[in-house]
């Protein structure tokens, strides 16, 4: 039997297998209930956020009228790493923004999930991204000036930290895994050495050599007290 056959074999090593297998299960539950939490922690933060910078561009529409709130969104939307922002009137007429495309989102309020492109409404300027993205936005109808107004946040940043949670973890467990196999590998052979010598000193015993003796470590683990109730026997 070759030394792999007999490891595969070993109970230590597939008792360290299992233990492997338990420990990855174990830590994949944690790693998923962290990133979940993590996930929930920016998505409200940026719920709050959006909620804080509406109520902001609301309070500018009361205070200046329609056209003070739609200068106040031009000029955010052409900030570096703007949020989405769009203005239009009750026919649906784009006033200000940098995102278009969501005019069709500004139907109904709430805050909710949307897809977008991100140019700026005259077909010029920053584009938020080469193709559709995600992004989370929150619509509020100002009836008191006529206008529906939109703000988002690109949710690139949250599932990128998502991504890097799950490689880091994924990394992570890999490695703990590939340790916990190679030090079952190591104990593993550590125990057949053990057991093949006390199995060459049973076999002496047997051919009539009572002489002979098991091997003892004096660590205090079964193969020793295994070893100390054979020799006991072999003594009487």
């Amino acid at each position: 039997m070759t030394a792999l056959a007999r490891l595969y074999r070993s109970a230590a090593f597939r008792l360290s297998l299992v233990f492997v297998l338990i420990f990855a299960i174990g830590a994949a539950f944690v790693g998923y209930r962290v990133a979940g939490s993590m996930r929930h922690v920016l998505q409200r933060e940026i719920e709050n956020a959006l909620e804080a910078e509406v109520h902001n561009l609301a309070e500018q529409a009361r205070i200046g009228g329609l056209r003070a709130m739609a200068e106040a969104v031009e000029r955010r939307a052409r900030e570096p790493d703007a949020s989405l922002y769009l203005v239009a009137d009750d026919k649906g007429l784009v006033l200000a923004g940098n995102a278009p495309q969501a005019v069709g989102q500004l139907d109904r309020e709430g805050v909710r999930r949307i897809d977008y492109e991100g140019r700026d409404f005259r077909g010029r300027g920053r584009r938020f991204g080469e193709g559709p993205r995600i992004a989370l936005a929150q619509v509020v109808h100002l009836h008191e000036v006529g206008a529906r107004l939109l703000v988002g946040r690109d949710l690139g940043d949250r599932e990128r930290v998502g991504r890097l949670m799950r490689d880091t973890l994924f990394g992570s467990f890999a490695w703990m895994a590939l340790i916990g196999v190679v030090a079952g590998v190591i104990a593993s052979f550590r125990t057949m050495r053990r057991v093949d010598a006390m199995n060459a000193a049973a076999a002496r015993v047997t051919a009539g050599d009572l002489e002979a003796r098991l091997p003892r470590s004096f660590a205090g683990d079964d193969l020793d007290r295994l070893g100390a109730s054979v020799n006991a026997m072999v003594e009487r």
